[in-house]
C-alpha cells in the first residue's frame, strides 16, 4: 500500500504495528463513547503521533476519533484480512478466501464465498506448507477433494426428533 502511494507519511505505532492514513483497521472493543463497536471496520482519515490518536471513518461512513487510551489498550488492529466469521452480514467488491483443505463447514463456506459483488478468488492450503517456500504453485489433488468434501459436510446436527421421523420411529410410544 505504501508503495503503490495509498498511504500517508504520517505513522501512528500501535504496539508492533505502523498505522497510516489509507490504512483499512478494524475496533476490537465497544466504546459507545467514540461511536465504536467490536467488528466496527474502516478507514484512517488522519493520524496524530504527538497525540496518539487517529480519525477513522467507518464503512458507515461516520467519522469517528479515536482516542490514545482506547488504542493503548490494542483495540484497532489493521483490517486488511478478517476471519471469516467475521466477515458474515458485510458485502465487499472483491473477497479473497482462504481456505483451509479441513475444518471448513458448509455454513462457513456459504459465508465466506458469498460476499463479493464482482469476483470471490478462493486459495487453497495444504498441511504442513513450508512458509520459507510459499509462492504459487500447482496443489495436489487430495487437497482439493478435501477442500471440497469439507464445504459439503454441514456443522449443524439433526435433532433426535427429526432422526426419529425419518427413520420411521413411532414417537408416541
Amino acid at each position: 500500500m505504501t508503495d503503490a502511494g495509498r498511504l500517508g507519511a504520517e505513522r501512528l505505532t500501535i504496539g508492533d504495528v505502523e498505522i497510516a492514513p489509507g490504512d483499512r483497521v478494524v475496533c476490537r472493543e465497544n466504546n459507545l463513547q467514540i461511536g465504536a463497536r467490536n467488528g466496527t471496520r474502516g478507514r484512517v482519515l488522519a493520524v496524530d503521533s504527538a497525540r496518539g490518536s487517529l480519525s477513522l471513518e467507518t464503512d458507515a461512513g461516520r467519522v469517528v476519533e479515536v482516542p490514545p487510551d482506547y488504542l493503548a489498550r490494542g483495540r484497532v488492529e489493521l483490517g486488511y484480512a478478517i476471519t471469516g466469521h467475521a466477515s458474515q452480514g458485510i458485502t465487499v467488491d472483491r473477497a479473497f478466501v482462504l481456505a483451509p483443505d479441513s475444518g471448513s463447514t458448509r455454513e462457513w463456506g456459504y459465508v465466506a464465498l458469498s460476499r463479493a459483488r464482482i469476483e470471490t478468488r478462493i486459495y487453497l492450503a495444504e498441511r504442513g506448507l513450508d512458509l520459507d517456500t510459499l509462492g504459487p504453485r500447482a496443489i495436489s489433488l487430495d487437497a482439493l477433494s478435501r477442500v471440497a468434501r469439507s464445504l459439503q459436510t454441514a456443522a449443524a446436527t439433526p435433532l433426535a426428533r427429526d432422526l426419529a421421523h425419518h427413520a420411521g420411529i413411532d414417537r408416541e410410544r
